[in-house]
């Protein structure tokens, strides 16, 4: 497959990842924190922009790791949603974000990182089945996690 092949490929699934259940109840809360928190509009583009590669990051992180050892990919997305699942960081929480407001843009980066590693089963068969398996057969693993990430937060920039 070629890396253009592979990247439309991640774009998409990143797509489809932003509109399963989780993660596109916390791009809601996500554009409700940069409405509330950066006044003018470049601060708005800033602060998703911020979002967007704060979920590329984390994503980036967790699939090289995967990648290095893809018979760790269950064992990671178990951990992750058995240790992170418990702090609900989506909306269902009021005030779980609030915290973040004083860092700006940073906390925009850091709610993108929260975000993302906040698998529900939907977003976990996406990125560990689906993305991970394509990143195995590409040329080239960085750039499909960092295109699968701001795809994931498309829902936010169209705001």
């Amino acid at each position: 497959m070629s890396i253009l092949a592979a990247l439309a490929a991640a774009i998409w699934l990143g797509l489809s990842t932003s509109i399963s259940p989780r993660p596109l109840a916390t791009n809601i809360a996500a554009t409700s924190f940069l409405a509330r928190r950066l006044e003018s509009q470049r601060r708005g583009v800033l602060g998703v922009l911020a979002y967007a590669v704060g979920r590329a990051a984390a994503y980036a992180v967790i699939g090289v790791i995967v990648v290095w050892d893809l018979a760790a990919a269950p064992a990671t997305s178990m951990l992750l949603q058995r240790f992170l699942q418990p702090f609900n960081f989506g909306p269902a929480k009021p005030g779980s974000v609030e915290g973040l407001t004083r860092y700006d843009l940073a906390g925009a980066f850091l709610l993108g990182v929260l975000f993302a590693v906040t698998f529900c089963p939907i977003s976990a068969a996406l990125f560990f089945g689906s993305l991970l398996t394509l990143a195995v057969s590409s040329p080239a693993q960085w750039p499909l996690f960092f295109a699968y990430g701001p795809a994931t937060a498309v829902p936010v920039a169209c705001r």
